[in-house]
């Protein structure tokens, strides 16, 4: 009954990675506050992060990591509400089917890698002088650009996409 929300937790930079204890407490207060459904989205190298979601929210999440074709991904995108994703791969599927997205950008430029296309809110580090680097692993011990965006600033803007009204159907 409640909004449908993708996770797209991991990317092939382990610099772009937002920490996945900051996805669970995203996940989990989407699902206390609006009764989200969290489904997991992903390749094969990103099951043990979405292992560890499914592990901590317990119910309430489907897991289609590394399950799926890019076909299949983009036609279950299609049915999410909204995605929350790293800059990865689905992340740009999403904003391309028009899906309302939260990108979360740390060591890359969302203006020069999107999202474009559709309903998105870009989240950055505040305090993260080192932002873009462009680098695919972080030289910096604290992570600022990943570890530095909040939680609660990600369900903000998640609540905020999902009161807006739906784009028109591609």
């Amino acid at each position: 009954p409640g909004p449908r929300i993708g996770i797209a937790p991991s990317s092939r930079w382990p610099s772009k990675n937002w920490p996945i204890e900051s996805f669970i407490i995203a996940c989990q207060t989407l699902q206390r506050r609006a009764g989200a459904h969290i489904v997991l989205f992903g390749g094969g190298p990103d099951k043990a992060a979405a292992r560890a979601i499914v592990e901590a929210l317990g119910s309430g999440v489907t897991d289609f990591a590394g399950r799926t074709t890019i076909a299949e991904t983009m036609g279950l995108l299609k049915q999410m509400d909204l995605v929350i994703s790293n800059d990865t791969g689905p992340m740009h599927l999403a904003a391309a089917l028009k899906v309302p997205v939260v990108a979360l950008f740390g060591p890359t430029d969302p203006v020069r890698t999107g999202p474009y296309g559709g309903a998105s809110v870009v989240i950055r580090a505040k305090d993260a002088p080192c932002s873009p680097c462009f680098k695919a692993r972080c030289r910096r011990p604290d992570r600022a650009c990943m570890e530095g965006i909040a939680p609660d600033a990600v369900v903000q803007a998640a609540l905020q996409l999902l009161q807006r009204p739906p784009s028109p159907a591609l």
